[in-house]
């Protein structure tokens, strides 16, 4: 994590220093909110890794789909198609499945 980060950091540095114009302290907070809540995101995402299995955790990446759904209709006002509606509810319950039967296997 901390090898990305800094590579990340100097791929970077050279176009922030040209573009950089300092935020508003609003912008600020939240963008340091954000570096935040990301940070420890990826870490709880390579702890994952640490106590499961690859093939088991790769597919649950699709429950991102459930928090994508509310945020475009509360925020974008973006009303999801019943084609949306019938392909997450496939993927979710597919998932909830993968789940459970990993459980019933320790």
């Amino acid at each position: 994590m901390f090898w990305y980060s800094l590579g990340v950091s100097m791929f970077s540095f050279p176009f922030a220093l040209y573009f950089w114009i300092f935020p508003p302290i609003n912008q600020l907070l939240l963008m340091i909110c954000i570096g935040l809540i990301a940070t420890t995101a990826q870490f709880f995402f390579i702890k994952a890794y640490k106590y499961a299995e690859a093939s088991f955790l790769a597919p649950m990446s699709y429950f991102h789909i459930i928090p994508t759904i509310f945020i475009g209709y509360f925020i974008f006002s973006e009303v999801p198609s019943i084609n949306t509606i019938i392909g997450a509810s496939c993927i979710i319950i597919t998932l909830l499945y993968i789940a459970y039967t990993e459980k019933i296997d320790k």
